[in-house]
C-alpha cells in the first residue's frame, strides 16, 4: 500500500504560526513546513504529493492541493479495501497451457568410487627477503 501523501505546507515567515500548525494538523501525519519566501525562481522542486498554505506559483502549477492529494489517496485506499473484502479483481487474460514436463530419469550411481582426498599443503617458510 502506498504511504500517506507527503504534503508541503508553505508559510509566509521563517516559523509557522499557531494557525499554520492547526491547519497542518488537519491534513494528517506527513506534513512538512517550508518558508515560501525561500523558494527560488528556478531549479528543481522538492518532491511531494500535494501543497498547502501560502503556495508559491511554481509549486501550485506542478502539484495538486493537499486536499486533492489526500482525496486521491483515500479513493485508492477504499478501492484496495473493496478488493480485500471479496470483490473480484479485473479478469486476467487466459494463460497459455504449458507442455507437460518430460518424465525424469532415475538417478544412477557414479561409475567409480569416491575420489581420494587431496593431500593437504604443508606450510613453507618464506625465503630470504633480500632487504
Amino acid at each position: 500500500m502506498r504511504k500517506y501523501p507527503r504534503i508541503l505546507f508553505f508559510v509566509a515567515a521563517a516559523m509557522p504560526t499557531e494557525e499554520d500548525f492547526s491547519a497542518a494538523e488537519k491534513l494528517g501525519p506527513n506534513v512538512a513546513f517550508r518558508n515560501a519566501s525561500m523558494v527560488p525562481n528556478d531549479g528543481v522542486l522538492e518532491k511531494c504529493d500535494g501543497v498547502a498554505g501560502c503556495v508559491p506559483e511554481r509549486y501550485a502549477e506542478a502539484y495538486p492541493t493537499a486536499e486533492e492529494a489526500i482525496a486521491a489517496y483515500e479513493d485508492e485506499r477504499k478501492a484496495r479495501a473493496a478488493l480485500v473484502e471479496g470483490d473480484k479483481p479485473p479478469a486476467k487474460p487466459a494463460a497459455k497451457a504449458k507442455p507437460a514436463p518430460a518424465a525424469a530419469k532415475p538417478a544412477t550411481a557414479p561409475a567409480s568410487g569416491p575420489k581420494p582426498a587431496a593431500k593437504p599443503v604443508a606450510w613453507q617458510p618464506n625465503g630470504p627477503t633480500g632487504n
